[in-house]
């Protein structure tokens, strides 16, 4: 992950409760700051997906990254708002704070809906294996747990 500056995009909400939505400006130099992240695997990809579908698209966007001395244009996905922004509560920050989502009811509804559904996939495959073989196969799926150091990167 890297910080990323999208500009000529606006945040808006719904309501005053409600999670921001990323939609284009009539004026270039609007921005929202965020986080652009890399190697996301299918399955995460789809869930971002299934989450934020409906109300908004994914659109392929260019993404700059400067590294060093070193800088390259690729090709990102955004989620941007699907319809007019008329009646949309514009934000004047270019970035959000989510702490009272994550405080909220809502959150919670959704935190439940997952740990839910992921016991009930678990459910299915214990009884599918039978418990024992379950425990054998989980422990050999985990391997070495490694701790990197911090001269495993460099920040930049």
């Amino acid at each position: 992950m890297t910080k990323a500056v999208l500009y000529g995009y606006k945040l808006y909400q719904i309501s005053e409760d409600s999670t921001p939505v990323i939609a284009p400006s009539d004026d270039s130099a609007s921005a929202v700051d965020g986080m652009l992240v890399f190697n996301l695997d299918e399955s995460k990809r789809n869930g971002i997906s299934e989450l934020e579908s409906g109300l908004t698209h994914l659109k392929i966007i260019q993404a700059e990254l400067t590294c060093k001395h070193k800088f390259a244009v690729i090709d990102a996905g955004v989620f941007v708002w699907s319809g007019s922004v008329d009646g949309l509560i514009p934000i004047e920050s270019t970035f959000w704070e989510p702490t009272k989502f994550v405080i909220s009811s809502f959150y919670g509804t959704i935190k439940e809906s997952i740990y839910r559904s992921a016991n009930d996939v678990l459910d299915s495959e214990k009884e599918k294996l039978g418990n024992d073989t379950w425990a054998k196969s989980c422990r050999s799926e985990r391997g070495p747990i490694s701790n990197p150091s911090s001269d495993d990167y460099e920040i930049v």
